[in-house]
């Protein structure tokens, strides 16, 4: 589709089309953030690009100030689709995060990562969020955050144990969050 501003199938980017429906509708910057409840400085960055839209919920608060759907504001963007096991993952994650293993309990045949170990793996999977690899992270989660809570129970008292088990739960939480799974987080 070819229109105006739009060449051979080029889409303008979404901080692009917020200004030209945020002008459309006769509303200045500072308006538009009071009804977003953002700064003026914060709508500024996302219609030059220097900031993304990327959480969905903020989209929807964007959309609905402008009086249009969601997906006028989405249409240029290529949306992923989900990983096609991301719900059953998503299931073993809140499993980990069910679990409450002691000692004794059957889950001591084989002995915890070292804490080397699982702060690299932990390193790692922060990184692929950054990154927005979330398959990635979802799929390292539940053996994460096994291996930190068994590494840290023996030693609760080891800073470094509980700090690591501490990263590994933000982790948790930020992904979730990110995948509409807030009240799990």
């Amino acid at each position: 589709m070819t229109g105006p501003g739009r060449r051979n199938g080029y889409e303008q980017p979404i901080g692009r089309r917020v200004a030209e429906l945020r002008t459309r509708r006769g509303m200045t910057q500072q308006v538009f953030a009071d009804r977003i409840r953002k700064s003026k400085s914060w709508v500024d960055k996302v219609e030059r690009g220097v900031r993304t839209l990327d959480r969905l919920s903020v989209i929807e608060t964007v959309a609905g100030a402008l009086g249009v759907a969601p997906t006028v504001l989405l249409a240029g963007k290529a949306q992923r689709a989900p990983a096609a096991d991301t719900g059953g993952v998503v299931e073993r994650v809140r499993a980990a995060l069910a679990r409450y293993d002691t000692p004794g309990s059957g889950n001591d045949s084989q002995p915890p990562p070292s804490l080397r170990e699982l702060d690299h793996q932990a390193g790692y999977a922060w990184t692929a969020y950054r990154n927005g690899h979330l398959p990635q992270v979802l799929r390292m989660l539940p053996d994460l955050l096994d291996g930190s809570r068994r590494a840290c129970h023996p030693q609760p008292w080891d800073a470094s144990a509980a700090d690591l088990l501490v990263r590994v739960y933000r982790l948790a939480a930020q992904v979730l969050v990110k995948l509409g799974e807030a009240d799990l987080a």
